[in-house]
Formats: C-alpha cells, sequence, structure tokens
C-alpha cells in the first residue's frame, strides 16, 4: 500500500473533487428530470422525498457503524454508493430508475454525514481550529464547483445525461483514492470481541441521546438543524423554476450566443445562461469565504453572532427572491440568499463539532443528518404541494417563515453565553 496522506490535504483534496462531481450531476439534474425524463412538479417532489427519505431511515444506523468500525471505511463505501446513484440516473431516464437512483445515493450519503466531520476532528485534534479548516475546506469546495460548472455547462450543452455519468465516474475514482490514500490514525474501533452483536450499536446510541438530553446547547443545535431543514427543499429545487417561470432571462452575449447556436441545442442557452449565474455566485462565495476565515481566526468568540447575521440576511433573501419586481431584482436576492446559505454551513458544522466526545461524535452527527432529513421531507411535502396549488413566490414566503425561528435561538445562546461570562 502507498504511504497515507495526513489528514488536512486529504480533506482539502475530499472538497475539491467532491464538489467538482458532484457540480457536474446537480447544475444539469432539475434540467434533465424535466426535460429529458419528463417529470412534472409532483414527481420532482417525490424525487427529492425518496432521497430524504433514504438519509432518514439509515443516517444513525451508518453513524453507529462509523463510531464502532471505521470513519475511513465508512466514508469510502459512501462516495462508492453516490458514485453509482449518479451512474444509475444517466442511464435510464425512467421515473422509477431516477427513484432508485436518489435512494442509492442518499444511503450513501448517510455513510459519509456525521462520519467524515467525526474523522476531521479526531485526526486534527489540537492542531488547527475547525472553523478556520471548514471555511478553508469550503474554499477548495468552492473551487471544485467552479470546475464542475464550466464543465457541465459545456457537457451539458451537447447532452444532459452526460454530466451525471462522468460526475459518478469520478465520485468512484474518489472512493479508490482514499482507499489508497486516507488516513486514520487517531480512531479506535470497538473491539472486534464487543461488535458481534446489536447491544454494542444500542449502547453507542443510549450514549449519543443522554448527551443530547443533557446538554441544552446540543439540543438547541439540533432544533436549528430541523428547521433548516423544513426550508431548504424549495430553496434547492425550486429556484431554477422561479426564475424561468416568473422572469426573462435577458440574451447571452454575442459570443456566447453564436456558442450556444454552434451546439443546434434547444437547452444550450438556458444551461449557459445558469452556468454564468453559477460561476458569478462561487466567485463571490470564494471571496466572501475567505474573508470570514480571516475575521474568526482574529474573532474566535464571534462565531455566534456571525451565524446570527448570516441566518437574518438568509431569511431576508428568500424574502426578496419570493417577491422581487424585476429580474435585477430576482438576482441580486438569489446571491444573497445562495452564498449567506453556502457560508453558514461551515461554520455551523464548527459549531455542532465543538467539545463532542470522540466515542459519540458521527452518531450525534448522523442524528443531526436525519433531522435535517426528517425536515426536508416534511417541509419539502408541504411547500411543494402549496407551490404546486398556488405559486412559487408563495412556497418561499413559507420557507422563510419556517426559517423565522433559527436567529431567535442564536439570539438566545448569544445573549447567555454573554450572561455567563459577565457571572464568571
Amino acid at each position: 500500500m502507498p504511504p497515507k496522506l495526513t489528514a488536512y490535504p486529504t480533506y482539502l483534496i475530499i472538497s475539491f473533487v467532491f464538489s467538482l462531481n458532484f457540480t457536474l450531476m446537480s447544475m444539469i439534474s432539475a434540467i434533465y428530470r424535466v426535460e429529458s425524463a419528463g417529470l412534472n412538479p409532483l414527481q420532482l417532489i417525490l424525487v427529492g422525498t425518496v432521497l430524504e427519505l433514504a438519509v432518514f431511515i439509515f443516517e444513525i444506523p451508518t453513524g453507529i457503524v462509523a463510531d464502532i468500525y471505521s470513519r475511513r471505511l465508512s466514508i469510502i463505501i459512501g462516495y462508492t454508493l453516490i458514485g453509482l446513484g449518479f451512474i444509475v440516473e444517466a442511464s435510464w431516464t425512467y421515473f422509477p430508475t431516477i427513484l432508485l437512483a436518489q435512494a442509492i445515493w442518499g444511503f450513501g450519503y448517510t455513510f459519509i454525514s456525521g462520519a467524515q466531520d467525526a474523522w476531521l476532528a479526531d485526526e486534527l485534534g489540537q492542531q488547527h481550529t475547525l472553523p478556520a479548516v471548514y471555511l478553508r475546506g469550503l474554499q477548495y469546495d468552492q473551487a471544485g464547483r467552479l470546475v464542475g460548472l464550466i464543465f457541465a455547462t459545456w457537457l451539458g450543452a451537447q447532452q444532459l445525461a452526460r454530466p451525471l455519468l462522468i460526475g459518478g465516474l469520478g465520485c468512484l475514482t474518489l472512493a479508490l483514492f482514499l482507499y489508497l490514500f486516507m488516513p486514520e490514525n487517531n480512531f479506535t474501533p470497538t473491539p472486534p470481541s464487543n461488535r458481534s452483536n446489536w447491544q454494542t450499536m444500542r449502547a453507542t446510541a443510549h450514549t449519543s441521546f443522554q448527551l443530547i438530553y443533557q446538554r441544552p446547547l446540543l439540543r438547541a443545535i439540533l432544533l436549528i438543524t430541523l428547521f433548516a431543514g423544513l426550508a431548504s427543499e424549495p430553496l434547492d429545487r425550486f429556484w431554477e423554476a422561479h426564475i424561468l417561470i416568473n422572469y426573462t432571462l435577458p440574451p447571452l452575449p454575442a459570443n456566447l450566443t453564436a456558442f450556444t447556436a454552434s451546439l443546434n441545442s434547444p437547452l444550450a442557452s438556458t444551461v449557459t445562461w445558469f452556468g454564468l449565474l453559477n460561476l458569478c455566485l462561487l466567485a463571490i462565495n470564494i471571496l466572501l469565504a475567505n474573508f470570514v476565515r480571516q475575521y474568526l481566526d482574529h474573532q474566535t468568540k464571534q462565531l455566534i453572532p456571525t451565524l446570527l447575521i448570516i441566518n437574518i440576511l438568509i431569511i431576508l433573501g428568500v424574502i426578496f427572491f419570493a417577491l422581487a419586481p424585476s429580474f435585477g431584482w430576482v438576482l441580486f436576492s438569489y446571491f444573497l440568499m445562495a452564498t449567506m446559505r453556502t457560508i453558514d454551513h461551515p461554520l455551523y458544522m464548527a459549531w455542532l463539532n465543538k467539545d463532542l466526545p470522540s466515542a459519540t461524535r458521527a452518531t450525534i452527527l448522523s442524528f443531526s443528518g436525519q433531522l435535517n432529513a426528517l425536515g426536508q421531507i416534511v417541509g419539502g411535502l408541504i411547500i411543494g404541494l402549496i407551490a404546486t396549488r398556488y405559486n412559487l413566490p408563495l412556497g418561499f414566503l413559507l420557507a422563510a417563515l419556517f426559517l423565522l425561528p433559527i436567529p431567535l435561538i442564536y439570539a438566545y445562546q448569544h445573549l447567555l453565553n454573554h450572561s455567563n461570562h459577565e457571572k464568571q
């Protein structure tokens, strides 16, 4: 076997490569499902529901496996299954096979969710501060997304299924790379004599839930996960439809118009336009992530106030996005909403990981993922049905309402921390 890398560069490679391959799929998937597979709005909702249902069912069992056996093995299995899911969806343009693909890659995601963050926290120890590491990973993630967007736009304008297929093969390649080079030095698995039955798994789960019960802060953090999940499905799945249905896309520059015309595809202009939009968003995300990382390097106690401000801006962005009177305003509000959501995730994960014991870290993080999936299932169906019955702007306003408790929780935690600091 070749020598292993250290954890930090491995994490950055994962961030870049997976983001590249995931973007190849996600950039085209909404257009692919409507134009190639002919899915209607209810079927689009069910695609997301199947994905989140798979996550909801398997989050806790796979998290416990990561705590008992190996985080590294769990992560490798996860990227393998995600790649297979992408390939299945690209290979057959039928509603049942698309649902099957969602179930496969949703199952694979549960092997990564919790396990990857737990592996990173264990391997780094006290060598790095987690907020700085996550924000650096976000920059690599956004760089991978940039490359993925360029290739997705070019490949998708020629054939919609091609980016999904290449993204799936890329995830399989990443899994092979991790098998060869990924380290795992600071994890102590459960001894083989103690892992032969379900008792150990039940004990790990019981310890994790007991820790959640004993720590009000941890319960508050997980409550944030649930509310974010309730709102996230329309923000992830319907924003393109909102722009296409309710606004008119401006013409592309002359050179890009000539390029799309040369591809002889009726969707080339739309794919190229959304590719440009996402490229602009990426540039903003990379610059903003660097600014926030440098700020938190010098203001380590400002994590909760920063999260509070970010989530207020997310809510404002969602409201403006729903009610924007013109294309320029809808574009501005989308950039605000999407950029703040991108910055929010790594900071939230750093807060969630703080002071979690290694033995139950993956299980608790998986429970967090399960709550998010539950929120997406419930919120996605409610908002999706309302948006289908009435209109998309009403669905986005309901999503903003679901998000409203999050800044209130952050404000309460900030006041509580300030009060405790004064007492000391």
